[in-house]
């Protein structure tokens, strides 16, 4: 069995349970694109752009960045730890007119492929709903461009089959070889029903689906008892998010052997990785990168000091733009210059919540610029 820790959830949008349902909908708290080989190997394309993340000594064999990495680290489940894969869920920067800017968008996909292991494309912290069909394979084939598929899940989710297959196949058709979908939502669907929508998916991705389960804006959910049900359907991973990161253990204990699972709780990802998880899909690293590349470091060292030390930082910015897309876009304004402008309906942080995410970037060395 693993450890009984429970995920804190103060995770990118919401935080678990009914405290704070449906958080993301109401509460803040012309450059060229290289194209990368299908070829090349995820380290290759790294080690190309800029410098490995990974120290030294951990050579390709030891570390290959690919999906299914492992380690010879007993865990909890009495198994392998894997090194963390950090998939960053990237916002989708809009202009002030509401129009994406994929340079802003370019400049995002440069700036992980030199840190983390790969992206999260079009996901609800990338305001997926707000998107349609042809700005979703946009974004799509801009990561693909950049980081290469193996390192690119892209989010074919929508509250429809339909809907899903027909992104689906465009996005496919440009190369991507791992999706990930979310529950049906807005009108809740059973345990058949997801089954059937994600089956739907998995045969035509052609590629790895991994289902996507956030009950808390969603509506639908999935409980770990019918986990064994639903991987009827051909999925071979799971991301948890609000409410559902909490069971990170019970999710893996109805789970075969080599079933992924990422954790959206951007501030507990060693506690995943202790009990069997695979890494993590983080909003908050879309903002600040390196925090996450510094813990990615210390635990593939196993350095109980520098993981201490990450996570301390972690924990110093999560509380702050988790709960919110549009307080994760104010940071990214203030690093980076580009616009914080939301399509969906959410609140702006406040004079309180301003000051305080700029001192908490000051303070992390996060602040390279400043704009009005």
């Amino acid at each position: 069995m693993g450890s009984s820790r429970q995920c804190e959830n103060t995770e990118v949008i919401g935080h678990a349970g009914n405290r704070r349902v449906a958080a993301f909908f109401r509460q803040p708290s012309g450059r060229k694109i290289r194209r990368a080989g299908v070829e090349a190997t995820p380290l290759d394309r790294r080690n190309h752009r800029r410098s490995n993340p990974f120290p030294a000594n951990l050579t390709t064999a030891t570390l290959p960045l690919t999906v299914n990495r492992r380690r010879s680290t007993t865990t909890t489940r009495g198994s392998c730890m894997s090194i963390p894969e950090i998939l960053s869920a990237l916002t989708t920067p809009f202009d002030e007119d509401g129009a994406i800017d994929h340079e802003s968008f370019a400049r995002r996909l440069e700036d992980v492929a030199a840190t983390l292991d790969g992206v999260f494309v079009a996901g609800t912290t990338g305001e997926f709903l707000a998107l349609d069909v042809t700005e979703r394979a946009a974004l799509a084939e801009q990561a693909l461009e950049v980081l290469g598929p193996q390192r690119v899940v892209i989010h074919v989710g929508s509250s429809s089959t339909r809907q899903s297959l027909e992104i689906t196949e465009r996005v496919a058709a440009l190369g991507a070889i791992r999706f990930a979908a979310i529950t049906p939502h807005y009108l809740a669907a059973s345990t058949a029903g997801i089954t059937r929508h994600w089956e739907a998916i998995a045969k035509e991705c052609g590629g790895e689906l991994y289902g996507y389960v956030f009950p808390d804006v969603a509506v639908t959910d999935l409980a770990p008892a019918d986990l064994p049900e639903v991987l009827e359907s051909g999925i071979t991973g799971l991301k948890v998010s609000g409410a559902a990161s909490a069971r990170v253990e019970e999710y893996l204990e109805a789970a075969p052997d080599g079933f992924k699972l990422w954790s959206g709780n951007d501030a507990d990802l060693p506690a995943t990785m202790a009990a069997g998880g695979t890494g993590t899909v983080s909003g908050v690293s879309s903002a600040a990168p390196t925090l996450w590349q510094d813990l990615s470091r210390a635990l593939a060292t196993q350095d109980a000091a520098a993981i201490a030390a990450a996570q301390q930082r972690i924990a110093r910015l999560v509380p702050l733009l988790g709960p919110s897309i549009a307080n994760i876009k104010h940071a990214l304004h203030r690093t980076t210059g580009e616009a914080s402008t939301c399509r969906m309906t959410i609140d702006q942080p406040d004079g309180e919540q301003i000051a305080r995410i700029d001192q908490a970037l000051s303070d992390l060395d996060l602040l390279d610029m400043v704009t009005s």
